[in-house]
């Protein structure tokens, strides 16, 4: 092979593998580590106590959760609101299409993630919350939907952009003593009437906790770290910044 043909084969791999590098590298990546088929759940506050400076964030981290997103995922997006848990209903569920034809792919999946995009910004929008916050319903509403995921074997992101500070009769972080006898209380209460939800191999990135001190803000973030671990999963991240995602 002379040194001109030896060149032209160089270049053209390169500049195959280059436009490969985009979301359909990605895509490869995923599947030959076995995780294609992820789900990714986001779950988005519409209660009414969120500031702009959080939507800023929520939408920051929801654009981060979209673009690693790949053929073959889904993505759920839900509303955390005063809606109890039998009236859950997600507000998007759609699966990006996977042909295994590159560039196909990266059409379709282009036209997932902005419908995605466009529903989560439509949630953004401020509007007149309910009297209650019922983050826990809107998790064990969840178990089904997450069950048939790890069942067959895919990958579940659950990204909640949230205070995270749950307001209901029941459980009240706003005005309750988050002590450890309270927390083990919740729990318990949860299990007892098997609204505990079975989330194994779940992981969970909470953005936006918040709390009207330091260490209330500490103490929430204890109980959900308590809570999903009893439930199986793991909380991955919990703060106010965008998060690194794995």
């Amino acid at each position: 092979m002379n040194a001109l043909r030896r060149n032209f084969i160089v270049t053209a791999t390169l500049l195959s593998l280059a436009g490969f590098a985009h979301a359909g590298l990605a895509n490869l990546i995923n599947k030959a580590a076995g995780k294609s088929g992820q789900v990714h759940i986001i779950l988005i506050d519409d209660t009414g106590s969120i500031t702009d400076a959080d939507r800023g964030l929520y939408r920051e981290a929801a654009t981060t959760d979209l673009k690693s997103a790949v053929a073959g995922d889904r993505m759920v997006v839900a509303k955390i609101s005063d809606a109890k848990l039998g009236s859950f209903q997600a507000v998007l569920d759609l699966s990006i299409p996977d042909t295994g034809r590159h560039y196909d792919d990266l059409a379709e999946g282009k036209k997932s993630r902005e419908k995605v995009a466009s529903v989560v910004e439509a949630l953004l929008v401020p509007v007149k919350g309910g009297k209650e916050t019922r983050i826990l319903d809107v998790i064990s509403a969840l178990e089904p939907l997450i069950s048939e995921a790890t069942s067959s074997k895919h990958r579940v992101r659950l990204v909640m952009l949230t205070d995270a500070i749950e307001e209901t009769a029941d459980v009240n972080m706003a005005t309750a003593v988050l002590d450890d006898a309270w927390i083990s209380k919740v729990v318990a209460a949860r299990q007892r009437t098997k609204l505990l939800p079975k989330l194994v191999g779940v992981d969970v990135y909470m953005v936006g906790g918040g709390g009207r001190t330091a260490t209330q803000a500490k103490a929430i973030e204890t109980f959900w770290t308590r809570y999903l671990s009893a439930a199986g999963a793991q909380l991955k991240f919990y703060g106010r910044t965008v998060p690194k995602l794995q």
